[in-house]
């Protein structure tokens, strides 16, 4: 069975009317235990050219977020000589704040701007969430981040260096 999981990422700012908040947020359907998504968070903001968020906002960063870890997926797939040809289709989903998956294990909130993490826990024999972490991003990659992501793989950021951009061009008629 899979570790699914939801990722709340959180921004907040003033206005004349007060304090605003926008929530964006994925579903993930496996590995969504700390280790395997504090491990590729700390690979996406350690190789990201915005890792807090603060140039395109927070939509931009969790979008991004998503879109290299499927793209490591597919290097994993092509790696391991895949006969299942469209599975990194699957894994990640866009959610509403308020969409709840039935499967969900854990749920993330993030403030990349605060640097707060608060982890949640769905605890199957009391029907209820509890917490199961709170504090600074720093503290929670000490806790639970490995070196490499779990989906997500720092090479996946050198992509036009695997690439043949010559047959790219060719493909969709560039020069």
């Amino acid at each position: 069975m899979s570790t699914s999981c939801k990722i709340n990422i959180i921004e907040e700012w003033k206005t004349e009317d007060g304090v605003k908040t926008i929530v964006v947020s994925i579903y993930r359907h496996s590995d969504g235990y700390p280790e395997g998504v504090l491990s590729d968070i700390k690979v996406f903001m350690d190789n990201y050219h915005d890792p807090n968020g603060s140039i395109h906002g927070v939509d931009y960063w969790l979008m991004n977020f998503a879109f290299y870890c499927k793209l490591s997926n597919i290097f994993t797939g092509i790696s391991l000589n895949s006969t299942f040809t469209n599975w990194f289709e699957y894994g990640y989903g866009i959610c509403s704040e308020s969409c709840k998956h039935g499967d969900l294990e854990y749920e993330y909130w993030i403030d990349l701007k605060k640097g707060k993490i608060k982890i949640m826990k769905f605890d199957w024999k009391k029907n209820k969430w509890k917490k199961e972490f709170e504090g600074t991003l720093k503290k929670a990659f000490e806790k639970y981040a490995k070196s490499n992501g779990y989906h997500l793989y720092k090479e996946s950021f050198r992509i036009m260096d695997f690439v043949n951009k010559k047959e790219i061009l060719k493909i969709f008629g560039g020069k």
